[in-house]
């Protein structure tokens, strides 16, 4: 494959990857259908204009469009990161975990989740011991109560108040 051929079939992937034709391409190149065909077919090449245009469109270097390099491949902690919304701490610990010997990395996990479940277990050391084991749903139930009993009480409160009169409403 010669070097415009090679050119072409770059053109070609990448409009491919972006699910456009031809015809979307030329358009918005501002050049005819037939000659953006051309291009791909490699019989005839862009001006240095467009292929900038097309390389700012695809993502890529103009090196790349001319066939002096090759793709530069996503780092996929990167992807991760942008599709799940990671902090750059939890990024630090997929590349750590990437980057250890496969043979040691289920004891990374392991280790991992230890230091967790230390530090979730230093984090109730605060909570009265009759509260440790209390599922989330009974804690809420306990708080409801006492949420009602609070309003019970400042309610009782109020109405034990003397009224601008200075005589007792309860």
């Amino acid at each position: 494959m010669d070097k415009r051929q090679l050119r072409g079939q770059i053109l070609k992937d990448l409009r491919k990857s972006k699910n456009l034709s031809q015809s979307e391409l030329a358009t918005m190149l501002d050049i005819k259908q037939q000659a953006y065909q051309r291009y791909e077919n490699g019989t005839s090449e862009p001006n240095a204009d467009r292929i900038e245009l097309l390389a700012d469109f695809y993502g890529v270097t103009t090196d790349y469009l001319l066939g002096r390099e090759k793709p530069k491949e996503e780092d996929i902690v990167d992807v991760l990161a942008r599709e799940l919304r990671l902090s750059s701490i939890e990024m630090t610990v997929i590349r750590a975990y990437l980057n250890t010997p496969k043979e040691y990395r289920e004891g990374f996990v392991k280790a991992f989740c230890n230091e967790v479940d230390r530090h979730i277990s230093n984090t109730t050391d605060d909570i009265p011991p009759e509260y440790q084991n209390m599922s989330v749903s009974e804690l809420e139930e306990k708080r409801d109560l006492l949420d009602e009993v609070i309003e019970k009480k400042q309610a009782l409160s109020h109405s034990d108040e003397p009224t601008d009169s200075g005589i007792n409403t309860a």
